[in-house]
């Protein structure tokens, strides 16, 4: 496959550039949402909400080139990065001249008449439903451990439209978000990097609750397994009472394949998602989605034994075939965090040019040059291919709605994405120069992750 650098951005990603609409991000508030959580609402400085052994510096008075720099490049991983498609160069040049500007230039946030809360355990948002008359506004607060955005279903089913709905951008923790409602009808707003979170507004509406359906568990495997399962519980909750815990779900359930049997539940970060073994077996790293870190867990005595900071809402976790790295998405930025299983050292930050990676998987065959690590970058529906010896983007592409799970094939010919909320899976050629989308297929459901059957013929 071609391994030269070519970066191929959809249309369909930089409708964040067209700021002149009604849902257009003002820079306060942008430096409400995103900024003021370390910085201080005045750019006085404080402490990085990611690492808090991190000093947040000082910004107001900072030059505009300097403030567009850091945003743009970030500091992994204590400062996220923020790309185009979540602050667009139109949304930069006014924040950067706001900041440079406070103190004089700071903008009071409005008056509310509601409050709604965002929270890492269901329901997620208080008031889930919100009864409110038209002309009122209402504020949403991230109490969150990482970024909990508040955007509207429109403007995710429209891959980013912004004339089509509001979107708060990412909304970090302690960041505040201001939505005035001027015409009646029902609202729904999801977090884009978590979209089961979910919450409504009813202006001059009455409220209906939503539906529920409780399904019972299927009857358990009558041929015995070898060895372990294990599995993510991200939404389960903890029995451990302890501050630490609370208001953070998530356990690791270990399983007995022999009969089946649950024997050990390990109480484990802030929403488990995703998991990845040692080379030798010897630990379990699991990616803390709801927040900013790895944990290790050791596998004979399932035990936690360290945390580790990754950067914004780690999602999927990978290996190189060697055994050697460990490779993290930071959904909440746009790099590939590359840590040394070893000693589980941050030693490389890859970029893609897309938004929001979330699957990742590392491909290819080990003995010859089709070796290739993918991401769905959820947040703007593109998918990125990254060389491994080179650390850097091959290209980027697009996918189907909302991309979530990434696979290539052991040959290192094909890849896929899970497009959740497309109910398809997207199929790329790696033979290609350059490497091309070759068909979207529906088939419905939320697919999620797409591992391909070792002989390569199944996905």
């Amino acid at each position: 496959m071609s391994k030269a650098k070519i970066i191929s951005i959809s249309m369909l990603s930089v409708a964040g550039l067209l700021s002149s609409n009604l849902y257009a991000k003002s820079p306060e508030q942008i430096m409400r949402a995103n900024c003021a959580s370390c910085h201080g609402d005045k750019g006085q400085g404080g402490t990085s909400w990611i690492d808090p052994s991190q000093r947040a510096f000082k910004i107001a008075g900072r030059s505009t080139r300097s403030i567009k720099k850091w945003v743009r490049e970030g500091r992994q991983p204590e400062m996220p990065s923020f790309a185009h498609q979540e602050i667009s160069d139109t949304e930069l040049e006014a924040l950067a001249t706001y900041v440079n500007a406070l103190p004089d230039s700071f903008m009071p946030a409005p008056i509310e008449d509601h409050v709604v809360t965002i929270k890492d355990e269901d329901p997620w948002y208080d008031n889930m439903q919100l009864e409110i008359n038209v002309g009122e506004t209402v504020k949403f607060v991230n109490q969150g451990r990482t970024y909990h955005p508040v955007t509207q279903l429109e403007f995710v089913a429209s891959r980013g439209d912004e004339t089509q709905g509001s979107d708060s951008g990412l909304l970090g923790p302690n960041g505040v978000y201001y939505r005035t409602f001027e015409e009646s009808g029902v609202y729904t707003f999801l977090c884009k990097i978590h979209p089961y979170m979910r919450g409504q507004v009813f202006v001059n509406e009455v409220a209906t609750p939503p539906s529920v359906t409780l399904t019972s568990p299927k009857a358990l495997p009558t041929v015995a397994g070898v060895g372990e399962v294990w599995v993510e519980a991200q939404f389960q909750d903890k029995a451990s009472t302890s501050t630490t815990s609370r208001g953070q779900d998530g356990v690791i359930q270990v399983i007995d394949t022999s009969d089946w049997s649950i024997i050990n539940e390990i109480e484990v970060g802030n929403n488990p998602h995703n998991i990845w073994f040692t080379a030798n077996g010897t630990a379990a790293v699991i990616t803390n989605w709801f927040d900013n870190y790895l944990t290790e867990i050791d596998a004979t005595s399932k035990e936690v034994t360290e945390n580790y900071i990754a950067g914004a809402a780690p999602a999927h976790i990978t290996s190189d075939h060697a055994g050697d790295n460990f490779y993290v998405s930071i959904e909440g930025s746009n790099y590939v965090q590359m840590f040394k299983q070893r000693n589980m050292r941050l030693t490389s930050q890859i970029p893609v040019s897309g938004s929001g990676p979330h699957g990742i998987w590392y491909g290819g065959s080990a003995d010859n040059d089709t070796a290739i690590i993918m991401t769905s970058n959820s947040l703007d529906n593109t998918v990125s291919f990254i060389d491994p010896a080179s650390k850097e983007e091959i290209i980027t592409l697009d996918s189907g709605l909302y991309p979530l799970g990434a696979g290539v094939n052991a040959a290192g010919t094909r890849a896929y994405a899970g497009n959740c909320l497309e109910g398809s899976v997207s199929v790329y050629d790696l033979e290609a120069t350059p490497i091309a989308l070759m068909t979207t297929l529906a088939i419905g459901g939320c697919p999620v992750q797409a591992p391909v059957s070792p002989d390569d013929r199944y996905v």
